[in-house]
């Protein structure tokens, strides 16, 4: 590995870390507060459930299309 591409490689973690930093609080700020009151339930027909699961990613189970 040459000089010029260990100092991009560097530059690249240095940019990835920032983002890591950076991106939940601007996600954070923008999000709502969360005083509305929960939505009912009882008319939905589908439900999504995200599970993370840091060994294999994030896995996304939903209930089928079809009824």
């Amino acid at each position: 590995m040459n000089h010029k591409h260990s100092k991009q490689l560097d530059l690249l973690r240095k940019l990835m870390r920032r983002m890591y930093r950076t991106v939940p609080s601007v996600v954070a700020k923008a999000a709502p507060n969360g005083t509305e009151p929960l939505p009912d339930l009882r008319m939905a027909k589908r439900i999504l459930l995200v599970l993370v699961n840091y060994r294999m990613g994030n896995t996304i189970f939903t209930t089928p299309a079809a009824p």
